[in-house]
């Protein structure tokens, strides 16, 4: 999936301290959401000879296939804020120079931009896997209730 490029209104220049919890926040989300992935894909793991019964192992396929894109994909982003929270401490030990200023808001409010458009991307994945297991559930039971 390809991310858009943001569209930034003019933002302020928050304070060194809000820009930092900012930043901690954003980590914080980014790495609960890395452990949303594991859990997904053990989900994915678990049900596997459901999927495979069900025939359903296309849709499943697809399915772990764009949750390791999108790991790897937060792995990166994860490690780029990383970098730009470090990068706010170099800024603040340096005078103040407006243009970087600009560079830092703008890779800022980027990175933020980013990490909203992974988590979006994650919801729609969690949709999809939620429904093929549902899907499989209710099947089974069926079964399970016929072959009584």
């Amino acid at each position: 999936m390809k991310i858009k490029e943001p569209f930034l209104k003019f933002i302020e220049w928050s304070d060194p301290i809000t820009l930092h919890e900012n930043s901690i926040k954003t980590i914080s989300e980014i790495e609960f959401t890395m452990d949303e992935i594991m859990f997904l894909s053990d989900l994915l793991k678990e049900h596997t000879l459901n999927i495979i019964s069900d025939k359903k192992l296309d849709t499943a396929k697809q399915i772990a296939n764009d949750l390791l894109k999108l790991q790897k994909n937060i792995a990166l982003l994860l490690k780029g804020l990383q970098a730009h929270r470090n990068n706010l401490k170099d800024l603040l030990d340096e005078t103040e120079v407006e243009y970087e200023k600009e560079a830092y808001k703008a890779q800022h409010y980027k990175l933020l931009y980013e990490a909203e458009e992974y988590t979006i991307q994650l919801k729609i994945l969690k949709r999809q896997l939620f429904s093929l297991i549902k899907e499989m559930i209710k099947k089974n039971k069926q079964g399970r209730f016929l072959s009584k």
